[in-house]
């Protein structure tokens, strides 16, 4: 009898059905176990041990903070503290008190922001709806969170298994403050807060973008289970048409779709999906208007591409358009479709 342990940052690996057009012989076979962070007791140990070989001893406060600030997180809360280390007199023994600890509190996250931000990048990569759901919990749409949290329940777990979030009975909160934080300042939840024209472009434009290449994902993973790979490239290039489908012609479905070379635009994904819509309904339901009106709005005000002014009420539209197409793939995570838009099987 073999033992086989698969050690990396996220079990992509084992949650994914295919792997470039192929059966995932490990799907689903390897239980997923997650490395559990410090307790306040642990963080205590580790913290007063380093530290005595330092010459520093802390105040008990210190240990709770270090532990809810940045989730119990080992290689976070040793760095904030050889930081700490670096701000008292050199004279030793010293004493690290609370005071000291809340009044460098922003700069000790300031400090961490670049360890946040691969965090965060990991999620934006790999597990898209998850990072989505952050930004609903972090502006404390709880109601939203806890809805997704049923449809969705693998992407929820994911944020748990993570040392992000904490589930209480049935409430959800984050166990990183240092991560809430992260994302009420970079993020500007949703695009609520932007102001500047600026602040609206970036955010439409990189909404956009993701947008685009779901939807490929979607019209992928709807069409060749149906239509096999040959129909399925078929009926995309019969709507592409003219030259531009001869020039496609040459390439296999999955590298039509998946390139970002490839000449297929967000209109196209729109306009095949509204022709094999009873295909799709799956994913967006029966509300084909909604689809096609906010897709069309989308689309069409691209302010961003040519330095227009993005008007009030075109920008709220849109944010309520991303939105809208946000919940249709956390709805359909039971179809194949979660954080990564991913094709299950069995």
């Amino acid at each position: 009898m073999f033992s086989l342990i698969i050690a990396g940052v996220n079990p992509k690996c084992i949650e994914t059905g295919q792997v470039n057009g192929y059966d995932n012989p490990i799907y689903k076979m390897i239980r997923t176990e997650y490395l559990k962070f410090f307790d306040v007791h642990q963080s205590r140990e580790m913290v007063s041990t380093i530290g005595k070989y330092m010459g520093l001893t802390f105040d008990e406060e210190i240990y709770t903070y270090l532990t809810d600030d940045y989730g119990g997180h080992p290689f976070l809360i040793r760095d904030i503290c050889s930081y700490l280390s670096r701000l008292v007199p050199p004279q030793r023994p010293y004493r690290i008190t609370r005071f000291m600890y809340l009044e460098n509190k922003q700069s000790l996250d300031r400090r961490l922001y670049d360890y946040l931000k691969l965090i965060l990048d990991v999620l934006k990569t790999w597990y898209s709806i998850e990072y989505e759901l952050l930004t609903y919990l972090a502006a404390g749409d709880t109601a939203t969170f806890k809805e997704f949290a049923i449809e969705a329940a693998e992407s929820v777990s994911h944020l748990i298994g993570y040392g992000i979030v904490v589930e209480n009975g049935s409430e959800y909160h984050f166990k990183m403050k240092s991560i809430q934080d992260y994302i009420k300042q970079t993020v500007q939840l949703e695009g609520k807060l932007a102001k500047k024209k600026e602040d609206k472009w970036k955010i439409v434009s990189e909404k956009r973008n993701r947008l685009e290449l779901k939807l490929r994902k979607v019209i992928q993973m709807v069409l060749i289970p149906r239509y096999g790979h040959d129909g399925a490239k078929e009926k995309i290039l019969v709507v592409i048409g003219g030259k531009r489908s001869e020039e496609l012609s040459k390439f296999s479905v999955n590298e039509i779709m998946e390139s970002t070379d490839s000449e297929i635009y967000l209109e196209d994904t729109r306009k095949v999906i509204i022709k094999y819509w009873e295909d799709h309904e799956r994913v967006f339901g029966r509300d084909r208007e909604t689809f096609e009106f906010y897709l069309k709005h989308i689309n069409r005000n691209r302010g961003d591409a040519h330095a227009k002014e993005i008007p009030e009420d075109e920008y709220n539209v849109a944010v309520s358009a991303f939105q809208w197409f946000d919940k249709c793939f956390l709805y359909r995570t039971r179809l194949g479709i979660s954080g990564s838009l991913k094709r299950k099987t069995g």
